[in-house]
């Protein structure tokens, strides 16, 4: 039989991951979308640097949005992602 310490450390595992889940679960969304963001904001500037720098050639614009493909697969990694800190530590990254 188990003593009411070890049923204690048990419960207290389980609790701990099942809040880990939770919290991966409601953060996943909002740092998604944060991602989604950046990305997007760094489409815009890009293209708008482009636009005033009119001497650029277009194959230097072309390798800067090339950067946007490694920042949308972190996106949708993180959509997938199960533990809260890496989220946390993409949120991080993001700010």
């Amino acid at each position: 039989m188990r003593s009411f310490s070890a049923h204690r450390q048990v419960a207290n595992a389980e609790q701990r991951k099942l809040h880990a889940s939770y919290l991966a679960q409601r953060m996943a969304p909002a740092i998604h979308a944060l991602l989604l963001l950046v990305a997007l904001l760094y489409v815009l500037a890009t293209v708008a640097r482009s636009v005033v720098g009119l001497g650029t050639p277009p194959t230097t614009l072309l390798w800067r949005l090339a950067l946007v493909v490694p920042l949308l697969m972190v996106a949708l990694a993180a959509r997938r992602t199960r533990r809260p800190r890496p989220l946390g530590g993409l949120a991080l990254g993001c700010l």
